[in-house]
């Protein structure tokens, strides 16, 4: 029995990381999708029109946010067969406090959701590190948009030091297109795996953003084989990802009009 214990538990392993490349290929044909049905893809946070932006702070009239907007994966929740919850959360107000305060609402952003969350990720279902105002949380996601974050550049930059070809796709209120991925969507990562301690709010803009200094952090999967965690690049592929990638690289990943040439198989 000892000696079948490993087999197993490999086999184990396998069929959670089928089921994880899975959801996260679905999830990013949600993503595609949304681009084809609206003419762009959705932006990493969307705000209200009388909200502004600038030098790295959200502000609105009366005092700076951080807490009321949407994310992406709210956004795209039309093309992931979940219009009912769309329609009981993001079309009801612009302001997701609004939502999340509602009692009768809270519900919907707090259940597990199996297309935002590895197999492999035993966790709970809320993520119990980022609360929103008022205290309440909102359940966890491991499949998080690439150098998204509230603001959508480079971690240690402010919108006005960073270079626009390096940012992601998923900034602040963008309608960012194929047409601007001149890298190749075959070459540029839209979402991306992360550890269990790295997983964010799903409905909240708390991404993963790439940091120069140390492109791997928060990515790689110890309980698989060496380590390996996915991608989901543009073109709708996903790809398994070594730990060991060289940062030169990874970083060419990142951008989706940076000019790299990256030629990794």
């Amino acid at each position: 029995i000892g000696l079948l214990l490993p087999a197993v538990q490999s086999a184990r392993e396998a069929a959670r990381r089928s089921t994880c490349q899975n959801r996260l290929k679905q999830l990013g044909l949600a993503v595609l999708t949304c681009e084809s049905a609206t003419k762009a893809f959705p932006p990493g946070a969307r705000t209200r029109s009388d909200w502004s932006i600038a030098n790295n702070s959200l502000t609105a009239p009366g005092g700076a946010i951080d807490h009321g907007v949407w994310s992406w994966g709210a956004l795209t929740m039309p093309y992931l067969e979940m219009q009912p919850e769309y329609d009981q959360t993001v079309a009801v107000s612009p302001d997701m406090q609004v939502v999340i305060d509602d009692a009768s609402r809270r519900p919907i952003l707090q259940r597990r959701l199996d297309a935002f969350r590895c197999p492999s990720d035993p966790g709970p279902a809320l993520n119990e590190n980022r609360t929103m105002q008022n205290g309440h949380q909102i359940a966890a996601a491991n499949y998080v948009a690439w150098n998204s974050g509230s603001r959508g550049w480079l971690k240690g930059e402010t919108e006005s030091e960073s270079n626009p070809d390096r940012r992601g796709i998923f900034c602040i209120n963008a309608r960012t297109r194929f047409k601007d991925i001149t890298d190749g969507t075959s070459q540029t990562l839209a979402l991306i795996e992360v550890n269990p301690d790295q997983a964010v709010p799903w409905t909240k803009p708390e991404d993963h953003v790439f940091d120069p200094d140390d492109p791997l952090a928060g990515l790689g999967r110890p309980r698989r084989a060496s380590g390996v965690f996915l991608g989901g690049f543009f073109d709708g592929s996903v790809r398994a990802v070594a730990p060991d990638i060289d940062g030169e690289v990874f970083r060419g990943f990142v951008t989706p009009a940076g000019g790299e040439i990256i030629n990794v198989r």
